[in-house]
């Protein structure tokens, strides 16, 4: 707690008013207060995505936007002009950070990759973010909230393969019309050799869009 002049430098936390004011009485009786600080995890929202956080797709809505998810909220980082001090934020400049050094661990785990193929190799490894946390896991964010899923370092450094581009974006549809593109994708094996898949999108006026993977 650093109080108004900034001299204090007592440790503190939050507590509801419900219980200060339990404390409060308990120690005016002249009971002594012990606790400890226990932190739990709250899994309804673990992984889900901050209200202020980017929307896409991309470029007129006809690209794959955001690629990935990546930590943004509460961050604790260096405070500048603090000397050793530190200073929590928010925003995109936070995640970035997160994501630069995935790549470079990826980087130095596959140094013949290309930056496109370690880019596949994070959205590839990213897993999906819920609206409900993961307690729930039952209403995921649509793919424009959150790209590929919430980056993972441990997933995307022990995949022995993947498909590049991490994320395809078939531009603009109109529902009213019958199309049936052939998009052919590769998926590059980390250890030798290649798999070609073939995407297909089939749509008729009035009927839901579905993508086929042959």
């Amino acid at each position: 707690m650093g109080g108004l002049s900034g001299a204090i430098t007592i440790p503190g936390v939050m507590i509801s008013f419900t219980d200060g004011d339990l404390i409060n009485s308990t120690a005016a009786g002249g009971d002594t207060v012990s606790g400890s600080l226990v932190l739990v995890p709250n899994d309804a929202v673990a992984d889900t995505i901050a209200v202020f956080s980017s929307r896409g797709p991309g470029h007129g809505g006809s690209t794959f936007k955001p690629d990935v998810t990546a930590p943004g909220q509460s961050i604790v980082s260096t405070g500048f002009g603090s000397g050793d001090g530190a200073i929590t934020s928010i925003g995109t400049s936070f995640s970035a950070p997160h994501v630069s050094g995935l790549t470079a661990l990826l980087r130095q785990l596959h140094p013949t990759l290309e930056p496109a193929a370690i880019k596949a190799l994070v959205q590839n490894g990213a897993v999906t973010s819920y609206i409900d946390g993961v307690a729930g896991a039952s209403q995921p964010f649509p793919v424009a909230r959150q790209g590929s899923g919430v980056m993972r370092a441990d997933r995307s450094a022990f995949l022995t393969s993947y498909a590049e581009p991490g994320g395809i974006a078939f531009g603009r549809v109109n529902p009213a019309f019958t199309l049936a593109p052939g998009i052919a994708q590769t998926v590059d094996p980390a250890s030798s050799g290649q798999v070609l898949w073939l995407f297909r999108y089939d749509a008729a006026p009035g009927q839901a869009k579905t993508f086929k993977a042959r």
